[in-house]
Formats: structure tokens, sequence, C-alpha cells
């Protein structure tokens, strides 16, 4: 499978593959933090667990890697601020994203998303990419609006709880 890695002026995302045998304390720290209950409350059901061990971390992006490729977002000061989630087929790919809590309204998540799109055009030129994203979540849905995705269903799920947006 091939791993993805790009950069923004304030953000790089990394492979999480090729890390997650090299955590030190401090990154799974940042990590800990980072998948608190109200930023995971916006991913499926089964995303929502938070890990509150380091042996819990593990297993949780072991879990995730084995579903996705999964992008660790750090800042220019390599604190991990939020992941990306990928899944790829034929040629779409569907896209997920999470922001910390500490540093949300700062802008990032429009520009890791903006940097996201630039660098999946650009490996594969065709691609479709599509999101999903809570009713109950509007900066996420401003923030896919904001990068160019448009509804692709003129209704939520039937569930009500998810609106589903494309990029071609």
């Amino acid at each position: 499978m091939t791993t993805h890695r790009f950069s923004t002026a304030r953000l790089e995302a990394i492979p999480a593959s090729r890390l997650i045998d090299e955590l030190s304390p401090a990154q799974f720290n940042q990590l800990m933090h980072l998948l608190t209950p109200k930023t995971l409350h916006f991913l499926p059901d089964d995303w929502q667990q938070c890990p509150q061990t380091p042996a819990q971390l593990t297993d949780w992006l072991a879990d995730k890697l084995a579903r996705c490729e999964l992008l660790l977002v750090q800042n220019k000061q390599a604190q991990f601020i939020g992941l990306v989630m990928l899944h790829f087929s034929a040629n779409t790919v569907q896209l997920g994203y999470l922001i910390g809590e500490a540093h949300w309204g700062q802008g990032y998540a429009s520009e890791l998303l903006q940097g996201l799109v630039a660098h999946l055009q650009a490996a594969q030129p065709n691609v479709i990419l599509n999101a999903g994203v809570a009713e109950d979540n509007p900066a996420s849905i401003k923030v896919l609006e904001k990068a160019g995705f448009v509804p692709c269903q003129p209704h939520s799920d039937e569930a009500g709880k998810q609106r589903y947006y494309t990029l071609s």
C-alpha cells in the first residue's frame, strides 16, 4: 500500500504506520490528549472508544491501521494536533479527519483538508474524494464546503446523523 505524507504552511501529515512502534512517552501523551470524547464524538461509533493507557492507545491505533491509512498530523513544533483517515477503493478515497480540541478555531482543519485534497489530486489526478460528516458538526461541514466538497446525497443517512460530500 502506498503511504501518503504531505505538509502545509503549518502542518505535516505523516503515516502512523511508520511511527506506531517508535512513539515516545511524550508522543503517547499527546495522542491520548488528542483522542477525547469531544474529538471522537463525530467519528463512527466504533472509533469513539477513548484510550486511557499507552497499551490501549497502541491497540486503538493498530485497529484503525488495519482498516485504513492513518496519518498523524503535527504542527511545526512537532506536536500532534490531529489525525487523517483514508480508505482507498479503486479511484475513490473516503476521507476523515479530526483536530484536537485545543486547536479548534485556528484554521487547522481548513488548512489540513486543503493540503490533503491537493496532495491526493496530485498523486491520483482523477480521484474522487468522499467524506461523511455528522449533522451536528457545522464546523466540519463548513470546512468541507470551503474546500469545494458538495453534497452527494439530497438527504442524510437513514438515522439522520450523517451528511455525505464529494469532490471530483
